[in-house]
């Protein structure tokens, strides 16, 4: 009731809305941030199941992510059978591809592989 009285002398500044292009930046950034949280959710929900199933990509590769880190684990996801990982492997690799075949030297489960399989978006 106060804040009525107030605002009926003029006392209550009105509240600030900002123009429609600002509105909408602003949706948009809040719709890039969510996405951006999610997607991150779910690659380190797909990173831990390879540590889960002790595959170590992220001690050989920088980016787990990465085109031959991906391809690998595209490669174990079909089959969990012992492979050889030199025709998945680039040339700008830090690590030699003995280190790579170490690191790759585990069993993966089929609820694990389930949950690494999922990716949200595209790579590219």
């Amino acid at each position: 009731m106060w804040i009525a009285d107030i605002f009926k002398h003029d006392l209550v500044a009105s509240s600030f809305i900002p123009p429609a292009d600002i509105r909408q930046l602003r949706d948009l950034v809040r719709y890039h941030t969510k996405l951006t949280s999610y997607t991150t959710g779910e690659k380190n929900r797909a990173q831990n199941c390879l540590t889960v199933s002790n595959i170590k990509l992220d001690d050989v590769f920088s980016d787990v992510f990465g085109k031959a880190a991906s391809a690998i684990t595209e490669r174990l996801l079909e089959s969990n059978e012992p492979f050889n990982v030199r025709p998945y492997l680039t040339k700008h690799l830090k690590a030699t591809p003995e280190e790579i075949q170490q690191a790759v030297d585990g069993e993966m489960c089929v609820e694990q592989a389930e949950k690494a399989l999922y990716h949200p978006f595209p790579q590219g």
